[in-house]
């Protein structure tokens, strides 16, 4: 009840100073709306390429970002700097091209202005878990947020998509048809294709990270559950883990950074074998230096499949999760890697190193059909092509 009232409040302020802004002229100016660092990233290098970027609005709702070498106009999005908020709303009002990467309540009650486009290019390749209308948590919310999530997405103009696949997720998942998807691949993943940002990027990891080099990095990076930011408990067993290190791996840990769980001491215990990095927000830099992916439900093995690298899934509470959440389609047949779900399972496999290689190929070629290395490209042309 709270926090509908709270979500109706904030909407009503963003509605007012929405609807003055709207009253201004229409500019032919690009406002990219990033939860993530990405996909914005790589639309504002392009852009730069372009020679466009002086038409180009960023605003982020990540922390502790210097944009300034990458966009001339760069605006925390969040109600807790309400000038930034302003100035926000501002652009949003009156730019002609809206990019966003996330669900964003706002456009459940404004009024789309003529001539202007709001285009989804969501931050993730592909989708395991269910999500929008399908996350079975929905049912639980009142009728009002319901109808909110629905005017969302039908704000959505149009949706980018990396593969046909992904097309038939969103339609179930938005409740879109058709004719509003933009098949020009997803802008994020363009890293898997650059390899002179690769070189800069491992080179930049393993100067901060010496201890990774000339390891066999296993990367665990399991998804975020409800609850779990007051209560977690790992189920990975550190401890059973360690006799990987006469392997020569090392362990990266990749959990969500606002959890809060027992795993500081075991992996201060073990340095020369665990590494957190869940502070790190670019989660494709670390997939460059990965040789072993090992994660649940996340949409990380979209991407990790570009590299043809060896996954391992790591569903512990599958029945559960299925029921509590939604999954799409049979896990066990669709995922391209063996299943694990106790530690001791995880270790037997890696030791193995038996992996289908020929299914993570074919996975990536359903899934990336049109991330090619062109997409930021090909996006940023969609959208100056329309501007202009």
């Amino acid at each position: 009840m709270i926090r509908e009232l709270i979500v109706t409040v904030y909407l009503f302020l963003f509605k007012c100073i929405y609807m003055f802004a709207s009253l201004l002229p229409l500019k032919k100016k690009v406002v990219i709306i990033a939860t993530f660092e990405e996909n914005a990233n790589f639309l504002l290098r392009e852009f730069k390429n372009q020679e466009s970027l002086g038409n180009v609005i960023l605003l982020h709702e990540y922390t502790k970002r210097d944009c300034q070498d990458n966009s001339p106009t760069c605006i925390h999005f969040s109600n807790k700097k309400p000038l930034d908020l302003i100035k926000a709303i501002y652009y949003i009002g009156t730019s002609k091209t809206i990019i966003l990467d996330n669900y964003f309540a706002f456009l459940s009650v404004i009024k789309v202005r003529k001539g202007v486009e709001f285009i989804q290019i969501w931050h993730a390749a592909g989708a395991i878990k269910h999500f929008g209308l399908l996350d079975k948590s929905v049912v639980t919310r009142s009728q009002n947020a319901k109808n909110r999530f629905i005017r969302v997405y039908e704000k959505f103009d149009k949706v980018v998509v990396g593969s046909e696949k992904m097309v038939e997720v969103f339609k179930e998942a938005f409740q879109i048809n058709e004719g509003k998807f933009l098949r020009t691949g997803v802008p994020r993943t363009d890293i898997f294709y650059n390899h002179e940002i690769k070189e800069l990027t491992t080179s930049k990891l393993y100067e901060e990270y010496p201890q990774l080099q000339g390891k066999k990095v296993i990367l665990y990076s399991p998804t975020y559950r409800d609850g779990e930011l007051s209560s977690f408990k790992l189920k990975l067993d550190l401890k059973k883990m360690k006799q990987l290190q006469e392997k020569n791996y090392f362990l990266i840990m990749k959990l969500h950074p606002a959890i809060k769980h027992e795993k500081g001491t075991l992996m201060k215990d073990h340095p020369d074998f665990i590494l957190d990095l869940s502070h790190y927000r670019r989660m494709n830099d670390l997939l460059l230096i990965t040789d072993i992916l090992v994660t649940d439900y996340s949409s990380i093995p979209f991407e990790f499949a570009l590299r043809n690298k060896p996954m391992v899934f790591f569903p512990y509470d599958l029945k559960e999760y299925q029921l509590k959440r939604g999954i799409f389609g049979d896990y066990l047949t669709s995922v391209p890697g063996p299943v694990a779900y106790t530690t001791e399972e995880l270790i037997t496999i890696i030791l193995n190193d038996n992996f289908p290689y020929e299914m993570i190929s074919k996975y990536s070629e359903e899934w990336n059909t049109y991330s090619t290395g062109n997409s930021s490209r090909n996006l940023v042309h969609y959208v100056q092509n329309r501007t202009n």
